[in-house]
């Protein structure tokens, strides 16, 4: 992922759940499966996924899928095939992505299990294909269910996605609303995030990009508080465009800076030096103050660190 440029608005409505924010299950308990390669496979997997390298953790959970059905057990079924979905969805498979949930659910309900995770990301898989009467059904049997608070806002925000998708900016305003009306406040903090961004999208399409930028600074913050680290530097960027549409220099420099900063812990070094020479590239009168000795000296501590590569004999 290239973060040097804006991001289309089409890739940040189908964002709530993407880039970086799919997780197999709760990184991935113990698989209660007989076979001993299953259960390598789904650790082989699971290891890529949480070093964001879903292509490569897909192909495993599909192996591992394929030999749990024989087994006949439906718990060790339905969480794998959760799985290759989350990880498909991340590489934009949405067809693949459905399939997967949907054989997730059946086998989850004929394991009595709870299926409402997987329900959301059926949603957000289907939304990917613009199958947005199905994701509207599903969102009505989740909210009159007795899904827990989180999950109710989560799908709430699919809703809201979904009337984007159809251009209702409106229709979402009045889905975000509901979301306020059953108070964010004691919710997750990821589920906090989701809502900020999608109170800085549906600004987007009203033409406010400073309310746009307000918002997807507080998301970056509560994707903080989430330890989700790719995910505030998404934030971060968003938040860093549409200061700049606002004209608002200072502000821009300081989210570039911090999604720099952030990039280069996860040592995403090309990343964190475009996002860098985008704040060189201004003036240093337009900057905070307080970034004027700490630019410099994170430009050096990335060239530092930069591997550097040696032309082939």
């Amino acid at each position: 992922m290239s973060f040097k440029s804006s991001p289309s608005l089409a890739g940040i409505v189908c964002g709530l759940m993407l880039l970086g924010g799919c997780s197999t299950k709760d990184a991935s308990p113990v698989l209660r499966a007989t076979d001993v390669e299953t259960n390598a496979l789904a650790q082989q997997a699971k290891s890529l996924f949480e070093l964001q390298r879903p292509a490569q953790a897909a192909p495993l959970y599909q192996a591992a899928l394929s030999r749990s059905r024989a087994s006949n057990n439906d718990a060790v079924v339905a969480r794998l095939a959760y799985n290759l979905g989350a990880c498909l969805l991340e590489i934009g498979d949405a067809h693949g992505a459905v399939l997967a949930f949907e054989e997730s659910i059946h086998a989850a309900r004929s394991a009595n299990l709870p299926d409402g995770e997987t329900q959301l990301l059926l949603g957000y898989a289907l939304l990917k294909q613009g199958e947005t009467e199905r994701v509207f059904v599903l969102c009505q049997s989740a909210l009159e269910s007795k899904a827990n608070a989180d999950l109710r806002i989560r799908f709430q925000l699919l809703r809201a996605e979904a009337y984007l998708e159809e251009g209702q900016t409106d229709r979402a305003a009045e889905s975000l609303q509901e979301v306020a009306k059953q108070g964010t406040a004691k919710a997750s903090y990821s589920v906090q995030a989701q809502a900020a961004q999608m109170e800085g999208v549906i600004l987007l399409r009203r033409e406010d990009p400073s309310g746009a930028a307000d918002a997807f600074q507080r998301e970056a913050r509560f994707w903080g508080l989430a330890n989700r680290p790719m995910r505030v530097v998404i934030a971060l960027v968003s938040a860093a465009n549409e200061h700049k549409r606002a004209n608002d220099r200072s502000a821009e420099a300081d989210a570039r800076y911090r999604a720099a900063r952030a990039l280069a812990s996860m040592e995403r070094f090309a990343d964190a030096s475009m996002q860098l020479e985008l704040v060189e590239a201004m003036p240093e009168d337009e900057w905070p103050s307080t970034l004027k000795p700490l630019v410099p000296h994170l430009r050096q501590e990335i060239e530092k660190r930069t591997p550097t590569t040696t032309a082939a004999r």
